[in-house]
């Protein structure tokens, strides 16, 4: 099954051009993928207040802009 690609997605560097998102992956999906050379890019923020005007994701949200951004610079390289 391949992803929905959305317009922000950055360009993926594998060989297949596939931007593949575990947490959009059934078990079943992963179990069979086929292993070959592949970079993680692994998204971890905190979920806390950062006062009233910020939402309790925003530690994910720059986590996640931080991957986006790896994934454009390593599909460059």
């Amino acid at each position: 099954m391949e992803r929905v690609r959305l317009k922000d997605d950055p360009p993926c560097p594998s060989d297949s051009g596939r931007v593949l998102r575990f947490h959009d992956l059934t078990w079943e999906e992963v179990r069979d993928l086929r292993p070959r050379p592949s970079i993680a890019l692994i998204p971890i923020g905190a979920i806390e207040a950062h006062g009233p005007h910020l939402p309790l994701g925003t530690d994910v949200i720059i986590a996640e802009a931080m991957v986006n951004a790896a994934a454009l610079r390593l599909s460059q390289s």
